[in-house]
Order: structure tokens, then sequence, then C-alpha cells
């Protein structure tokens, strides 16, 4: 859908799923993935605020949000922005883009998200904080305790740590280079991140990292004793449950929006470039170009 001549192109910036932008430890699909992430994880549920509206772009100076991943996601996609396709329907379909793109299961896209106008609350979930803390911010933006889980598996699936950014948990000399991956297939949308958990032998920093203050995932997996990670050992049901956790991350907007129904691609699309009387008294000219659907 996206390849061929005169294409949006969006998804030329995650095929393939490890493209970086020539930039050293950078992939830009596992950032899209966590900018959504970041973004929406502040909802208040009770309230009705918060949640995928694009009120990053007024947050990454905060410290809950340090790294250059998000500036990055928010710098790439102002061209693709007008008045009727939201910065927050951009960020959505950046996650849309990058799961299928990097192996996953297809993720339902609906569209009308309206972008704040300033900056949200705070409350992002930090590798630091316990998993009281964690489970009360999830709690609070709506999800439940098996779809955390799911979220912070599947969330992890793609890219890794930067040490730059994060050398508390990284380890090592800070360098552009030093990079832990979240597991042996950071390129991959599968769930090897789940099988080196539940194995005990991995590389995901975040669950096998020397400070077990920040190993924040190894807290929230076992947190309802592996139930849910034992059931997403099997890969049909890790995609299945990502696809599923990943539409309800998207959907999780102010209650004021109300998104459109699921939208689907069709097999031909017209585009009208030109549209005048033909001289003849009831005739009409068109001219314009189309593009099929090959897969």
């Amino acid at each position: 859908m996206q390849s061929g001549t005169i294409r949006f192109g969006f998804t030329d910036l995650v095929v393939p799923c490890g493209f970086n932008s020539n930039e050293l430890g950078r992939q830009v699909a596992a950032e899209w993935i966590r900018t959504v992430f970041y973004d929406t994880i502040t909802h208040d549920k009770s309230k009705g605020t918060g949640g995928l509206d694009a009120s990053i772009m007024f947050e990454t100076h905060r410290g809950e949000n340090n790294g250059a991943a998000f500036n990055h996601t928010l710098s790439e996609l102002p061209e693709f922005v007008s008045p009727r396709f939201s910065g927050a329907d951009m960020l959505a379909l950046s996650l849309v883009s990058s799961v299928p793109g990097c192996g996953g299961q297809k993720v339902p896209l609906r569209m009308g998200r309206i972008d704040a106008a300033r900056a949200g609350q705070t409350g992002v979930p930090k590798p630091e904080h316990n998993l009281k803390s964690a489970m009360t911010a999830f709690t609070k933006a709506g999800f439940t305790q098996e779809e955390m889980i799911a979220l912070v598996a599947c969330g992890h699936t793609l890219g890794g740590v930067h040490s730059t950014e994060n050398p508390r948990i990284a380890g090592g000399k800070p360098s552009p280079s030093n990079k832990p991956n979240v597991d042996s297939t950071s390129a991959n949308f599968d769930n090897v991140v789940v099988k080196e958990y539940l194995g005990s032998s991995g590389v995901n920093p975040l669950v096998f990292g020397r400070n077990e203050t920040t190993n924040s995932g190894k807290r929230i997996f076992g947190s309802d004793r592996n139930v849910t990670m034992a059931k997403m050992k099997d890969p049909k049901t890790f995609q299945r449950s990502c696809a599923t956790v990943f539409e309800r991350l998207i959907y999780t907007v102010p209650s004021a929006v109300k998104p459109s129904a699921p939208i689907e691609l069709i097999d031909i699309k017209p585009y009208i470039t030109k549209l005048k009387p033909s001289g003849k008294q009831s005739g009409v000219t068109l001219e314009g170009r189309i593009r099929v659907r090959t897969s």
C-alpha cells in the first residue's frame, strides 16, 4: 500500500524495521511506539482528560520524558499534518504503521482525535518507580493489570535503552553505540522479549539489569505471578494481545473525542487532478490517476 510511485511515503521511515535515519543507536519504529505510549499514559479516565492528544509536543522538557526519541518523532510528523489530519491522529498512524511494518499484527485505525492546546498532566511511570506506583498510573489511565503487562511487553519488543539518556539502566560508558536492546531480536515485532524473561536469560536491561531499582519490566511482568506472560509465550497469543492492547492505547482519548469508524483500505484509489466542462452541453472531462493496491 505504501510502495510504488506517488505514494504517501509515511511508512518509508519504518521500513525496514531497523531503519535509523542514519543516526547511530536510533530505531524509528521503536521511537514511534514509545512516543504514543508516553503521550497517552497520563490519561485520567475518571475525569475524561488526557490520552492520545499530542500534548507531548509541550512536554518533552519534563524529566519523565527525557531523551531525544519524542522530539525525533514530532519532527517527522509535521509535513503529514493538515487541518483534516491532526497530530494525534498522526501519532496513532505511526503506531499502526510500525507494528505490522516490523512483523506484528494489524492494529485497526480510527480517526477524529483532537490535538491539545497545552501540556497535560504529569504521571508517566518511570523505571525506578515501585510496582504500586506503576499500577496506580495504569489504573488511572483505565488499564487493567493484564493490559499493563501486555503493554509493557508489546512496547518493549523493539529497540533498546540509550546509555546517553539512561546511564544507570544501560550501564557501561555512555555513547550512541552503547544501546542495550530489549531482546535479541529487537528489529522484529515478536515475543522473544517474553520468552527471554520466562527463561531467565536475556538482554533486556529493564529485566536483567544490574540495578534492581530500575528493573521495572521484571516487576511488572511478574506482578501476576507470570500468568499473563505465560499466555503470551504462544506467538499467536502474543500478536493478538498486542494488537488488542495497542488498539486500546490509541483510542484512550479525552472524553469529548468521538473517533470515526475503522478505516478500511480500498483496492483502487482515484485521484482527480482536473475537472472541467468537455465542450458538449452536458459533458464533463476529468483527468487524474489511480493507484491499485497489490498487497
